[in-house]
């Protein structure tokens, strides 16, 4: 199997990010494809001038960065932000059409995929979205086997969809949510649970930030008397990637999984703690030890952060760490049974938990 990822408009690789462990882990193989104009000449370019100093490709760079703050527009920022990804690339689905043909005809040395999945997240993911539309409207040929957008959303795929398709949102790319932090973003007024193609299945999930902060710590400190988040960020895309796969390779799609609850006004209902309710329910919200913010302030806006709750008020709720444990295990089985969690990493989750839980009878809160 093979995951192609388009390069991000921002530079970087967001999918590699997520899910480098499970491709590695499983012995897939990952091609990152630099398609997009800006990021290709603004990036790569740089990053190694006798390698890549031959590059050039039409379109343009551009210094527009995405809006964000208080009182703003969240909408047309989006939208501005959202145009200057199509106009600096003309050639942006070509490219990439003409590299999934590459790697789908085994043309790469050392890759021969009997599965090819085009995968992205955030702006990547919707340039994945974007080409499944086009295939879906038969602009371009079918060249892959399955497509996992992730953090993306926005209007509905179209029915004629006929590639299996997973798409992956976390709390944070709920628009209100974003809005309310004075973000814009891809998603809007939840459209995308409206794709009417039976090879369409999404998820969203309770918790989930933008970005991982469990495994890839942020370089500051997080918002007062809190830590950044410890949701299993990576977690939940690992088994998003094998459930699609699954689906491909043997035709039953991945099982339906609530959505978030929301309202008419698109917010979303929440229980005692703050946490959304319905949608993916990990342990982190279904037993928690946290109250979690999934967007944060500032620089690291993409991560999200919890306020840890108090040594008495867990025992108070779980009797004891094991009893804590115990529960959390029950959840994870059940998760791991829908296949919306792999084995392997509900045990590296049990392991971490069972260490933090040893310190219940020291530790404070706020």
């Amino acid at each position: 199997m093979c995951v192609v990822e388009p390069m991000h408009f921002g530079g970087g690789r967001s999918f590699w990010g997520h899910a480098h462990e499970q491709l590695v882990r499983a012995g897939h193989a990952w091609v990152e494809v630099a398609c997009q104009t800006h990021p290709a000449l603004t990036y790569l370019v740089p990053s190694d001038p006798e390698r890549y100093g031959w590059v050039s490709l039409p379109g343009r760079t551009t210094g527009l960065k995405s809006q964000i703050g208080p009182g703003i527009d969240t909408r047309a920022a989006s939208d501005a932000f959202s145009s200057e990804w199509w106009a600096t690339s003309p050639l942006l689905f070509g490219i990439l059409d003409a590299a999934v043909d590459a790697v789908g005809r085994g043309r790469l040395e050392n890759v021969s995929p009997s599965t090819v999945i085009l995968a992205g997240a955030s702006q990547s993911g919707g340039v994945v979205r974007r080409y499944a539309e086009k295939v879906a409207r038969g602009e371009l040929p079918r060249r892959v086997d399955g497509f996992l957008p992730l953090h993306s959303g926005g209007q509905p795929l179209p029915a004629e969809l006929s590639v299996p398709t997973y798409e992956l949102l976390a709390e944070a790319e709920i628009e209100s949510v974003r809005s309310a932090a004075g973000l814009p973003g891809q998603g809007r007024d939840l459209l995308h649970r409206d794709c009417a193609s039976p090879f369409y299945r999404f998820i969203e999930v309770a918790g989930m930030a933008h970005n991982d902060a469990r495994y890839a710590v942020p370089d500051q400190d997080p918002p007062a008397r809190s830590r950044w988040s410890s949701f299993p960020h990576t977690h939940v895309v690992h088994a998003a990637l094998e459930g699609l796969i699954r689906w491909i390779r043997g035709g039953e799609p991945p099982l339906d999984c609530a959505p978030l609850e929301a309202a008419p006004d698109g917010s979303l209902a929440r229980d005692d703690f703050g946490h959304p309710r319905g949608g993916l329910q990990v342990p982190a919200v279904e037993q928690p030890t946290a109250r979690i913010h999934a967007i944060s302030s500032g620089k690291y806006w993409n991560r999200g952060h919890e306020f840890p709750l108090p040594a008495d008020e867990l025992l108070a709720r779980y009797g004891s760490a094991q009893g804590y444990l115990d529960e959390a295990e029950r959840t994870l089985k059940e998760l791991v049974g829908r296949g919306h969690y792999l084995e392997a990493d509900a045990r590296r989750w049990l392991g971490e938990a069972r260490e933090d839980a040893g310190t219940w009878t020291t530790s404070t809160g706020n």
